[in-house]
C-alpha cells in the first residue's frame, strides 16, 4: 500500500506542471481547432473515424482515432471544453 501511495504521488508531482498551463503547443489547435468535438454525434464520431489526427487543420495520412474520440469524450461527455486538466487527468 505504501508502494502504491509513493507511486500515485511520484505521477501527481511529474504531471502537477502542466495542468495550470492550457492547452499548448499542438494540443491547443487538435482540441480548439477541430468542431468534430464539440457534440458527441454520430456523423461527428463517423467523421473522427474517417479523417486525419489534424483534421481539419492539415492532412497527413496520420490516423489516431482512439486519440480523437477520447478528446472528444474530453470535450463533450465530461464538458472539460478548453480547460487542460480533464484532458492531462483521462
Amino acid at each position: 500500500m505504501i508502494s502504491f501511495a509513493l507511486l500515485a504521488g511520484a505521477i501527481t508531482v511529474a504531471y502537477a506542471n502542466p495542468v495550470g498551463t492550457g492547452l499548448t503547443l499542438d494540443a491547443g489547435a487538435l482540441v480548439l481547432g477541430n468542431p468534430a468535438l464539440r457534440a458527441a454525434s454520430l456523423d461527428n464520431v463517423r467523421t473522427i473515424l474517417g479523417s486525419d489526427y489534424w483534421s481539419p487543420m492539415a492532412t497527413n495520412g496520420l490516423h489516431r482515432p482512439v486519440t480523437t474520440l477520447s478528446f472528444l469524450a474530453n470535450w463533450s461527455l465530461l464538458g472539460n471544453e478548453g480547460r487542460p486538466l480533464g484532458y492531462h487527468v483521462v
